[in-house]
């Protein structure tokens, strides 16, 4: 399975596929605080809280994590539409949180 998340100048969409790109599970969650932390906070507790018996763990292969700006290995240098992230370390600190593998992927690619 896999994990797409969808980072919006007002929103984030989450999702899980399975093997054959159908889609398990999805939120589309407002943003009410755009701050860093609160954000990867907002999107890992998600993924966490879609995992466990009707998802084990051990199937989620990794993830995309869609966000419009500037990266590069794994690191989110500029967000057009959060200014005060400058290179934040996005990828590792998803890991940190959740032990799944994620990229970043340019604007609209949902899903590795």
């Amino acid at each position: 399975m896999w994990i797409g998340v969808d980072l919006g100048a007002t929103n984030v969409q989450i999702a899980i596929y399975d093997e054959n790109m159908t889609e398990i599970v999805s939120s589309f969650i407002e943003l009410k605080d755009k701050g860093y932390i609160a954000v990867i906070k907002l999107v890992t507790d998600t993924i966490m809280g879609y995992l466990g018996d009707e998802i084990p763990w051990e199937s989620i292969r990794g993830g995309g994590f869609g966000a419009p700006g500037r990266s590069k290995n794994g690191m989110l240098i500029s967000a057009a539409n959060y200014p005060l992230w400058e290179n934040v370390p996005l990828c590792q600190d998803i890991y940190n949180r959740t032990k799944i593998h994620v990229r970043i992927v340019k604007r609209y690619v949902y899903v590795l």
